[in-house]
């Protein structure tokens, strides 16, 4: 009876049965409005929470959201879900702002909601944030229960703010006598001799309650045990908590310490977990210290050369383990950081024969991918802000070297096999930085992809290509761009030159998918080494054509300061310009010309069509669609479009 009343305890004590307890529904017996109120979402995703399927429940309360965005229960239960079921806190956090914006609680109260807002605002170091929702919470419901005091010890742990924090324990410890999660924090946090007097008063408090708490939380005996004045009582502490049956790492490691154990039974309990196991890195740093003996330190090398789990490691002694290591056979497969404990990497690499091969940072919703060729020699660095939009850079050998994490030999003797690896003081690479030392960057988007070669950040040559397929090219010379040649029409001939004006500064990238920089382009579209078509980009935006293919241009176009255009043409294919087209600014023709002398314009059966000067016949539905010189009933005739509309003329 008595050990199931210690499990009833224990169960009441976790984190999620207390936030569920803490939010019970606004009465036994809703009245009728507010059960109606309910969305049917809720009760299958309290029940997927009660047996523990955090997964479900989140399912289950998305599934609800999708049709009511605002039901601010299904959102309370989301946010739960997230944060017991290790999903993103973040978004958990976003959740319950939204259902406490919208007020829309039929079957909690807003409290419950504020509480576990302060939770995830603790858990991800929001500290100031989580006080305030403390303070809201205990000017509405008076003084803190435990798990509200806990929660604000933990935040001005967060701030730096020791003396408050123990305060708030004291405090807590007498309103909740019986409550072991008072007594695990301060346990945690307060070392093995605390030097202040108060923090030495709080000790024997809870060293005081020890027994009792110890049936709700038998951990409590090992964490209390280098509290203890008395070597025989630190001791009877770790065995009675071995006579349980129980086992932790931490224990073992105490074990070891007050001669409980052997070195080689210690390190054989330790390492006891198997492929699945989870220990603490701090735990495992500090055996090497303890082994005195030539068998106790072969019994270790052997336990760590076959170790495949993981070192979890919370540096900040927040209660979060925000860094992972995974070993495989004694060396590291994976490592993971987790900065600001919101669910979701901010830093993790893999390894390959116990040195980083890659990793990845996540910035603010952008990621920044490295590749190593022979650590810390980085091999390719990848930048991504958006999706299916990348930037690469390719380096030589050596000549970016990035040592992002620091492996450091456990017990620190240089020809240990077995590593820890922490994050070094190398901050994430940047962009400028990469370009600087790159000899390739390719970058990838919708508009297709681009190769450039560099030399020092500058630019020697850059390939573009679209759908695979080779598109342009463009050289450049001490950094500015000359000449690029450019594949339109996908034949695999580049049958385009485009000419790009240089960067107005030196300093100035030039971007070579820019086509604004464009000042000429002119095109072979037959081959046949003679450009067809000439077009500038600046005023007057002078555009040329040669319709006979004999290397002159026997058209040209070209803007006017009024905003009218003018188009002449040499109606002898001799190279003048003796006839001209001319339209208003807004596309009207208001006259035609040969030598200064107006010229009639006739109509054609085809409404599209005028003839200059002379009709020898109607072309009707005859029509060619592209400008140039055709032949018909034994005529040739020069046909050009202007402003929508078709122009013919006979040839000479």
């Amino acid at each position: 009876m008595r050990a199931a009343r210690r499990a009833a305890r224990a169960a009441a004590l976790s984190l999620a049965a207390f936030l569920l307890a803490a939010a019970p529904p606004l009465a036994a017996g809703p009245p009728p409005a507010a059960a109606a109120a309910r969305s049917p979402f809720l009760e299958p995703a309290r029940a997927a929470a009660a047996k523990g399927d955090w997964a479900g429940a989140g399912r289950i309360a998305a599934e609800g959201l999708s049709l009511d965005g605002l039901d601010a229960d299904l959102r309370y239960l989301a946010a739960l879900a997230a944060l017991e079921g290790g999903g993103d806190l973040r978004f958990a956090l976003a959740s319950l702002d939204a259902g406490l914006a919208s007020g829309r609680f039929a079957a909690y109260e807003p409290a419950a909601a504020l509480r576990l807002r302060a939770a995830l605002l603790v858990r991800t170091r929001s500290y100031e944030r989580a006080l305030a929702d403390l303070r809201s919470l205990g000017a509405a419901a008076g003084p803190a229960g435990a798990e509200d005091a806990r929660l604000s010890a933990l935040a001005l742990f967060g701030l730096g703010r020791r003396a408050d924090a123990m305060a708030e324990l004291a405090r807590a410890a007498r309103r909740h006598p019986d409550d072991p999660r008072l007594a695990r924090l301060f346990f945690e946090r307060a070392g093995a001799a605390p030097a202040a007097a108060a923090e030495r008063a709080l000790a024997d408090l809870f060293l005081g309650r020890l027994r009792s708490l110890a049936e709700v939380d038998p951990e409590l005996l090992v964490l209390a045990a280098p509290l203890m004045a008395a070597p025989a009582a630190r001791r009877d502490a770790v065995l009675a908590f071995r006579a349980l049956g129980r086992g932790s790492a931490r224990a073992s490691l105490l074990a070891l310490e007050y001669g409980i154990l052997g070195e080689e039974a210690a390190v054989a309990e330790i390492f006891s977990g198997g492929d699945l196991a989870s220990l603490d890195l701090e735990l495992v740093a500090d055996l090497p210290k303890l082994l005195g003996s030539e068998k106790g330190g072969a019994a270790l090398e052997s336990a760590l050369a076959a170790f495949s789990g993981s070192l979890l490691a919370d540096r900040d002694h927040d209660g979060w383990r925000e860094e992972s290591t995974r070993y495989r056979r004694g060396l590291i497969a994976s490592w993971r950081l987790d900065a600001d404990q919101d669910g979701a990497d901010d830093l993790e690499a893999d390894f390959s024969q116990g040195l980083p091969a890659s990793l990845t940072f996540s910035l603010m919703g952008a990621t920044v991918g490295v590749e190593y060729a022979d650590y810390p020699h980085a091999a390719k660095i990848r930048f991504q802000d958006k999706p299916g939009i990348s930037v690469e850079y390719r380096f030589a050998p050596e000549a970016f070297p990035l040592p992002v994490l620091a492996l450091e030999p456990l017990g620190g003797r240089r020809e240990a096999r077995f590593h820890l690896a922490r994050r070094s003081g190398t901050p994430a690479p940047t962009e400028r930085a990469a370009a600087g030392l790159a000899l390739l960057r390719l970058s990838s988007g919708p508009a297709g992809e681009e190769i450039a070669h560099l030399e020092a950040g500058i630019p020697l040559r850059v390939d573009r290509r679209r759908e695979g397929r080779p598109y342009s090219t463009l050289e450049f010379s001490k950094g500015r761009p000359g000449v690029e040649y450019v594949d339109a029409d996908g034949d695999g001939r580049f049958e385009t030159e485009r000419y790009r004006e240089p960067p107005t500064l030196a300093s100035e990238a030039a971007d070579p998918a820019d086509e604004s920089s464009v000042r000429w382009l002119r095109i072979d579209a037959d081959g046949d080494g003679l450009f067809e078509y000439r077009e500038e980009t600046i005023p007057p935006r002078r555009k040329e054509w040669d319709f006979d293919a004999n290397g002159s241009f026997d058209a040209v176009e070209y803007q006017l300061p009024d905003g009218g255009r003018v188009r002449e043409f040499s109606s002898r294919f001799d190279g003048r310009f003796d006839e001209a087209l001319r339209f208003d600014s807004g596309g009207k023709l208001v006259g035609v010309t040969r030598d200064g002398k107006a010229l009639a314009l006739l109509a054609d059966a085809n409404p599209r069509l005028l003839w200059i000067g002379e009709k020898p016949f109607d072309l009707g539905s005859n029509l060619p669609s592209a400008e140039g010189v055709y032949r018909y009933m034994n005529r040739s005739y020069r046909l050009v479009f202007a402003a929508g509309q078709a122009f013919a003329e006979l040839v000479p």
